[in-house]
């Protein structure tokens, strides 16, 4: 149970990180964030090594492990790649919003990517103690994301209202999956990218 409570803790970290980027308190940012990150995956690991075992068909356990490395990766290239490359890139000059690749899929990738990569580790682990924390964290996490879409990002870019009204915020629709195949190119061309969101 406390590292239920610790994963919780996490993204109360993971809020105030982008309070702190509101606020344009780098040095608490810079902190907050890897922080937030750590707890988050120590808190799985434990949860998956340190619980009593789910009764489940061993194929289902089988079947589960490619699909959460699936949406690991995802979640990896949405916010490592896609966010973080962005980032560099745009040293000096003003932010601008990344609308193409996955950002063009939804509003909220990364969340989309985390919440399905869990719900495949509950079946791929057999972890009792990470299926009584899958339904708090994904609340935790969908707080999370409509705090930052309607307070946070509007408030750091200019043009997130016109993003919100074209890209749906979580469900990819079949419009956004023509979008995001359509600029998945220009997501990796590196030259091209100029800017970043929070997540």
């Amino acid at each position: 149970m406390l590292y239920i409570a610790l994963g919780a803790f996490s993204f109360l970290l993971g809020y105030l990180h982008d309070l702190a980027e509101v606020r344009k308190r780098v040095i608490a940012k810079k902190i907050l964030g890897p922080l937030s990150f750590i707890l988050f995956v120590l808190s799985l690991v434990m949860l998956c090594t340190r619980s009593p075992r789910l009764i489940l068909p061993e194929f289902v356990s089988i079947a589960a492990w490619p699909f959460f490395g699936i949406f690991a990766l995802l979640f990896s290239y949405s916010v490592f790649l896609e966010l973080q490359i962005n980032r560099a890139l745009a040293a000096g000059k003003e932010k601008k919003l990344v609308t193409t690749g996955t950002y063009a899929l939804t509003r909220h990738p990364s969340a989309l990517w985390s919440v399905l990569a869990i719900g495949f580790l509950v079946l791929a682990s057999k972890s009792a103690y990470l299926l009584l924390a899958f339904p708090l964290w994904s609340v935790m996490e969908l707080i999370w994301v409509w705090l930052q879409d309607r307070y946070i990002l509007p408030s750091i870019y200019q043009d997130y209202i016109q993003y919100r009204i074209k890209t749906p915020m979580l469900i990819p629709t079949k419009e956004s999956v023509k979008q995001c195949l359509a600029t998945l190119h220009l997501a990796m061309n590196l030259h091209k990218i100029k800017g970043g969101n929070i997540r």
